[in-house]
């Protein structure tokens, strides 16, 4: 019988799996929903965040995993700028909002 470490780390790429694709699955029935007008702006920015954070979350997956794998489809160099891309994406979308809402594009304001 292994430790609980040894288990967990067996466990956490099956995770990784079963999270990455529910966020999947899950970013696109809140697209459908998001896309039904009258457009709910709530809904909305829900999809994108949804969006965003299912596609940094599969890709940090891959890189996990590749990582464990002793790095099959990618090179660490290669990793790493794929998480920092991801990372500037998402740091991005509030950087955005907060554009348009400065220039009163934000909120349906006329």
């Amino acid at each position: 019988m292994g430790s609980p470490l040894a288990s967990l780390d067996r466990l956490l790429p099956m995770l990784l799996t079963l999270f990455a694709v529910t966020s999947i699955f899950s970013a696109v029935i809140l697209v459908r929903a998001a896309l039904v007008k009258p457009h709910i702006g709530a809904l909305v920015e829900r999809a994108i965040l949804a969006v965003l954070l299912a596609v940094f979350g599969v890709i940090y997956s891959i890189v996990a995993l590749n990582t464990e794998l002793g790095r099959i489809l990618f090179s660490s160099e290669a990793a790493r700028v794929l998480v920092r891309v991801m990372v500037i994406i998402v740091l991005g979308v509030p950087t955005y909002w907060n554009y348009l809402l400065l220039t009163g594009r934000l909120g349906g304001r006329e």
